[in-house]
């Protein structure tokens, strides 16, 4: 399904990124590499610019890793980045979360300079691997 693969580590970031027809994805490993459990859409049929890329899409992703009876359930959340020369899907946050966890970050992310400081450091990524 994927011609290329590059992993390493970028400002302090594991990261996977994957070329097909020229857009990129970004993920940590094959196990995490599926449908997330959860999905919640930040901005959705816009068009921001920034840095000569046009941002389309910012998605927060949670992926359930493992479920213990007594902290409940290990997740690691992703946030997803679509622009119009491709794709970002980068670590947010991992560790055992409550439920509703989407919410809290995507309440903090509006509230704060999130989106900014998000969509900022998924074009420097994408900027990276680009040139």
């Amino acid at each position: 399904m994927y011609l290329n693969t590059t992993c390493g580590f970028l400002n302090g970031y594991g990261f996977w990124i994957t070329n097909r027809l020229n857009k990129f994805k970004v993920g940590f490993d094959s196990q995490k590499a599926k449908v997330p459990d959860l999905s919640l859409t930040l901005l959705k049929d816009v068009t921001l610019e920034t840095s000569g890329f046009i941002v389309r899409k910012v998605q927060l992703r949670q992926y359930v890793i493992s479920t213990d009876p007594d902290f409940g359930e290990y997740s690691l959340i992703t946030v997803l980045i679509e622009t119009d020369k491709g794709c970002i899907e980068m670590k947010y946050d991992e560790g055992y979360k409550e439920k509703g966890i989407l919410n809290v970050f995507a309440r903090f992310l509006a509230n704060y300079v999130g989106y900014t400081s998000l969509i900022t450091r998924a074009i420097m990524e994408l900027q990276t691997f680009l040139t």
